[in-house]
């Protein structure tokens, strides 16, 4: 009996054969040419997956300042507006207010591989960003762009990927944190605003400005009361920042193709959401790591203020 094609199949098709074309990239005896090959596998995925107008290239982001980022396994750029400065195949360069994401790819994710992906992040959200002009209106450095890292497989439990991405966090300077990990076949780690209960939890790096301009998070390390850092942000109401652990299984190049487009166009995006409701398919958890609050309420202040804002928003700890 004929079947007709559903999303589900079609993802849970296409994640079966990207891993039988990963296999046998594991069998190629240099590591080197290995790696390229691992890089070439996701980028060919979702190339023909994203709408045409962004390009996708290895290689390296240079700043106003003429820094430039460490060389990254996937830039994603959009070809219609990007100046590129040396198009070739052992590696692109393009200016860093063209980098919309940065991709770091792994075959098998352990500790190394996720301290050296923080390590990444943190040098090219270092890097500067000419202001962000609408009208005549100067709104100040752009946002540094979202820095995710996928990986074919880990020996690694999901709650160890999350322990070792939070420890990572807590070391890494304010805001050169990486955004999301992705296992194939197994889980989705991120970090998530959330706001008063009732309102949707938004990855933290798609807060939008508020009325009221910046706040200021403040994290907590687990099992400690010591504010160990603050980081500005756009928020649109006071709210929780937690890291959020999804096993999403099969559905993993989904969440990642999902995640990813949305990243890269704001708002209504048609072609990237499901009729069904996947997460109700997945085992979630999530520790929170701090508060959003607004950046002008005094430091005496933000004790009680962390107590409100946690209640406020249902902040408890699974």
């Amino acid at each position: 009996m004929k079947t007709h094609p559903t999303l589900r199949n079609l993802f849970v098709n296409a994640a079966k054969k990207l891993r039988a074309e990963y296999e046998e990239v594991c069998v190629e005896p240099h590591p080197a040419q290995r790696g390229a090959e691992r890089e070439t596998l996701l980028t060919s995925f979702l190339s023909a997956r994203l709408p045409q107008r962004f390009a996708l290239a290895k290689g390296h982001a240079i700043d106003i300042c003429d820094e430039s980022s460490p060389q990254l396994d996937i830039m994603v750029y959009n070809s219609i507006e990007t100046v590129v400065y040396r198009p070739t195949a052992g590696g692109t360069f393009i200016p860093y207010d063209s980098l919309l994401a940065g991709i770091e790819v792994k075959s098998a994710l352990n500790r190394t591989g996720l301290h050296d992906a923080f390590q990444a992040a943190a040098r090219t959200k270092s890097l500067q960003r000419a202001a962000l002009k609408v009208g005549n209106t100067i709104h100040g450095p752009r946002p540094a762009p979202p820095m995710f890292l996928f990986a074919f497989c880990s020996d690694l439990s999901t709650d160890e990927i999350t322990d070792a991405f939070i420890e990572e966090f807590f070391t890494a300077p304010p805001g050169g944190h990486l955004d999301c990990v992705f296992v194939m076949d197994q889980c989705d780690v991120s970090m998530y605003f959330v706001g008063p209960a009732g309102t949707e939890p938004v990855h933290l790096f798609l807060g939008q400005p508020s009325s009221s301009g910046e706040s200021i998070v403040m994290f907590v390390k687990p099992g400690s009361a010591q504010v160990f850092k603050g980081l500005l942000f756009h928020a649109p109401s006071p709210g929780l920042i937690r890291v959020e652990a999804w096993e999403t299984g099969e559905l993993t190049l989904w969440a990642f193709l999902r995640l990813l487009t949305v990243t890269l166009q704001p708002g209504p995006v048609f072609g990237a959401w499901v009729p069904w409701n996947a997460a109700d398919e997945m085992d979630f958890s999530f520790r929170n790591i701090g508060i959003c609050i607004d950046a002008k309420t005094p430091r005496k202040n933000c004790q009680a203020e962390f107590i409100r804002v946690f209640e406020a928003c249902g902040g408890i700890d699974d």
